[in-house]
């Protein structure tokens, strides 16, 4: 019965062939592109990507072409159920791809079918014509890190040793290295500082955490109390490699150094000319100060003395 039906359709098909030259039975081509796909998951970025398609018509008829998209793991897609295609013609459409936000890295295998459901309203189903395109998606690896510092103990003397607890972790979707640097770390060594390291780092799986330490050493010797500021940034390199202007997370942890117990009044090596000049001026307007107070102290006691001289020869 099936080859009757089939014979009985070519022989209705046979005037089309023959005048229009072209396919004398329902066919349709799929071409699409790209056919590798990346996708990314990370947070604020755009989470799609689009894969365009043409379909060709080199038969005479109308066709009714059934669309069907095949895809692993956790990627959604949207696309057109059915698209029509006029003999001799060619139309497109999109296949939206999208992944969750957060996803890690992985790859995945899709396939996009193009099958002639009917030609001119007469179903065409029993001889399977389609056309189909294979392709990948490849979800991109991201960089991304949190740092927080641990607080501690913020005063410090001269010559004294302490250490700041980076803690940090990998919040990307791969394997990541996350490192962690002092930024004025020269800044900190001019000003007398002794750092055991500037640059720290360590290799984390996503969602992973981890404990950098670093070791300071104050100034041997401290004039006047201080605040200084040290400052931390932690980046993923992933995303450093990517784009050298990444700056990751910056954060500050502010200390104070007391003054040594032992400095004098004060240091005339510190200070410049006019300081010197300003101070010298102003010891000598208390010693000046402290000599008046005890000439007029000796003054008032003999003025005493005198008195009672007087009242006694009376």
């Amino acid at each position: 019965m099936r080859t009757i039906t089939i014979v009985f359709f070519l022989s209705l098909l046979a005037p089309y062939c023959t005048a229009n030259a072209q396919n004398p039975l329902p066919s349709i081509e799929l071409e699409c592109s790209p056919l590798n796909v990346d996708l990314t998951t990370k947070e604020g970025l755009s989470n799609t990507a689009i894969t365009n398609c043409k379909l060709v018509n080199d038969s005479s008829f109308q066709e009714e072409i059934d669309i069907n998209i095949d895809v692993d793991g956790i990627i959604s897609s949207s696309a057109p159920s059915s698209v029509s295609v006029g003999g001799g013609q060619e139309t497109v459409f999109e296949v939206m791809w999208q992944v969750s936000s957060g996803q890690n890295v992985e790859e995945y295998n899709f396939t996009i079918t193009a099958t002639v459901s009917s030609f001119n309203g007469i179903p065409w189903d029993f001889t399977g014509t389609q056309d189909s395109n294979e392709g990948m998606i490849y979800v991109k690896q991201y960089g991304l890190e949190d740092l927080f510092i641990q607080v501690g103990p913020n005063l410090f003397g001269s010559a004294t040793e302490f250490q700041i607890s980076c803690d940090v972790s990998n919040e990307g979707n791969g394997n990541d290295k996350i490192i962690v640097e002092v930024t004025n770390g020269l800044e900190l060594t001019d000003l007398g500082f002794q750092i055991d390291s500037f640059t720290q780092s360590v290799e984390l799986k996503p969602g992973e955490e981890a404990t950098l330490v670093f070791t300071f050493t104050t100034p041997e010797s401290v004039i006047g109390e201080q605040s200084i500021d040290l400052e931390f940034n932690a980046y993923s390199k992933i995303e450093k490699d990517k784009d050298s202007s990444y700056s990751g997370i910056i954060m500050n942890y502010g200390i104070l150094l007391e003054a040594d117990a032992s400095e004098a009044f004060f240091d005339s090596s510190t200070l410049n000319s006019s300081d010197a000049i300003t101070g010298v001026a102003v010891v000598a307007s208390i010693v000046i100060g402290l000599m008046a107070i005890g000439v007029f102290i000796v003054i008032l006691r003999k003025r005493k003395l005198n008195k009672a001289l007087d009242f006694d020869f009376d």
